[in-house]
């Protein structure tokens, strides 16, 4: 096949393959990543995925040989839903595989395996339709998943990483699959459009490289980052610590809807410092998981009391300033095994041991 090349086709060819570059480059980057092995290989997965993805996008991409270019059109079609995984694992600290998590790529394959068997279904062209929902479906939440808890993470380069994510992933990928969607059914997009897909795929290729190149920032390195002696903590004396543990005891944990800088403001110390206090010197990841250590501990305690047998668990909810019985349900049955009904059961047969409360 012969093909012409025009400016506007050049400079496309060139940002496509600068970013796809990039994006092999970033993957292997991930996955010689030192943090969570989850993470580091779902982002390897995507940066793969998408630098085919960007292979697969050209104008000219039917010069592409069948064999190559099938392998390029499944890892297309499933590379929303590697983008989806890394989001998850990436933004939710509870991220676990489950069918739900599976569910998207089944979807998928079977979209890739009609569109290749040629089914009549798939000549209507709403395989299309369907695809760009389930991927709009995705990036919603993952989006969702990178503001929700924006504040309450103590992960610092996470932290940064979610407002460059949201910005630039969220926006320009829901531009895209919403420029799909408008020509959906139709053999091309407009050349300039195609052009500016190109040069969006390489700005964020560019700009996530140039982010994870800072030798400071380890987006996947999600662990505490507890220090190995007192001595790295000059700016954290016992008296901070203790300080923070007698607010939270004397019942700071009970207010619905405490935030990180409400309590740096109780304590009168900056939010920042009390961030890193509580992610590297008492190892916690993001300020929810520790407010639910106080509360959790102090439901124990309450739950195991016969004088309380008749207190109900909604109130003790409410009382422990969960915004719901659900959300308290969910914290008490992931931190004890048990759900507060069946623990109050258990602890007042002596089945279990009872802590001292926070």
């Amino acid at each position: 096949m012969v093909v012409t090349l025009t400016q506007t086709l050049f400079a496309e060819l060139a940002l496509r393959g600068a970013a796809s570059a990039l994006l092999i480059y970033m993957g292997v980057r991930f996955l010689r990543s030192r943090g969570d092995s989850t993470l580091s290989r779902l982002g390897g997965t995507f940066a793969f995925g998408t630098a085919a993805y960007s292979i697969l996008s050209v104008s000219v991409n039917d010069v592409i040989e069948p064999p190559l270019l099938s392998v390029l059109e499944l890892i297309g079609t499933l590379n929303s839903v590697f983008f989806w995984w890394f989001a998850t694992a990436l933004f939710d600290d509870e991220f676990r595989w489950n069918t739900t998590r599976l569910l998207p790529a089944a979807v998928m394959l079977v979209i890739y395996t009609l569109r290749t068997s040629g089914s009549i279904w798939v000549q209507t062209e709403y395989d299309e339709l369907v695809q760009q929902c389930l991927i709009a479906l995705m990036m919603g939440h993952a989006l969702i998943l990178a503001l929700l808890n924006y504040q309450s993470d103590l992960i610092e380069p996470r932290r940064r990483f979610r407002l460059a994510f949201a910005t630039f992933v969220g926006i320009t990928g829901l531009l895209i699959t919403l420029v799909e969607f408008v020509y959906w059914g139709q053999d091309a997009v407009p050349p300039s459009l195609s052009l500016l897909h190109a040069f969006s795929m390489f700005a964020l290729s560019f700009g996530f490289c140039y982010f994870l190149m800072d030798g400071e920032q380890d987006v996947f390195d999600v662990q505490p980052t507890m220090p190995s002696k007192a001595s790295e903590l000059p700016e954290f004396p016992d008296q901070l610590a203790q300080r923070l543990d007698e607010v939270m005891r004397e019942g700071a944990f009970r207010g619905e809807g405490l935030t990180i800088a409400m309590l740096a403001e109780t304590i009168g110390m900056p939010e920042y410092r009390l961030r890193r206090l509580i992610n590297q010197q008492l190892g916690h990841k993001n300020f929810n998981s520790y407010l639910n250590g106080y509360r959790i501990a102090e439901a124990e305690r309450i739950l195991s009391d016969s004088a309380q047998i008749r207190r109900q668990v909604t109130l003790i909810a409410f009382d422990l300033g969960y915004g719901s019985v659900s959300t308290f349900n969910r914290a008490f049955k992931q931190a004890t095994g048990f759900t507060p009904s069946a623990y109050r059961k258990a602890a007042l047969a002596g089945l279990v041991p009872v802590g001292p409360g926070p």
